[in-house]
């Protein structure tokens, strides 16, 4: 398995080299968090490496009242969003989570494996979007390292232990509307 890599810390500019001013929000969202991946415009993409500071927002998120989004879609295309309080940074080029729903969201990825995952913290100022395909094990030495890095609130919900480990392998990775990792991207 893959380590966690820091990412540099950048400033981010805009397209223009103007910040936004025309709305009461835009002074507070047009610089990112000092410590923020996010780079400056026409700079090379770095491949997929997910930092330290993403695994440890999505350790938080659920005692911080947060949990991470999920999207799926059949195989028609019709989509589905679902919080997911277990999901983690797996490695630095996986997310991963436990589906013990065995809802519309297992549905959707047996049909059709693209998923995207939302992370957001408005009072940090972070906000991300992660691409990618997913796998599911129902089996196997992964899935029991996933269950058991897995928030014991989870768990609590699926005592029999019949979730499903979802590793997405992640392809793309965009914070304040700009792509800052992509598989294949070089950099």
């Amino acid at each position: 398995m893959a380590s966690i890599c820091s990412a540099p810390s950048v400033p981010r500019a805009t397209a223009s080299g103007a910040q936004v001013t025309n709305h009461p929000g835009a002074a507070a969202y047009a610089q990112p968090p000092v410590d923020s991946a996010v780079l400056p415009i026409g700079a090379a993409l770095p491949e997929v490496h997910l930092t330290q500071q993403m695994s440890e927002a999505f350790a938080s998120a659920i005692k911080d009242g947060r949990p991470a989004i999920v999207a799926t879609a059949s195989a028609s295309g019709m989509p589905d969003l679902a919080y997911k309080g277990s999901l983690m940074v797996l490695d630095d080029e996986h997310l991963a989570f436990w589906e013990r729903a065995h809802g519309t969201t297992l549905q959707n990825l047996q049909q059709n494996p693209q998923a995207s995952a939302l992370y957001w913290n408005p009072t940090a100022r972070i906000s991300r979007k992660f691409f990618g395909v997913a796998e599911l094990l129902t089996a196997g030495a992964r899935r029991m390292e996933i269950m058991g890095r897995t928030v014991q609130l989870e768990l609590d919900r699926d005592p029999e232990r019949k979730g499903v480990a979802v590793v997405i392998r992640v392809d793309k990775v965009i914070q304040l509307g700009q792509v800052v990792m992509e598989r294949g991207a070089g950099g």
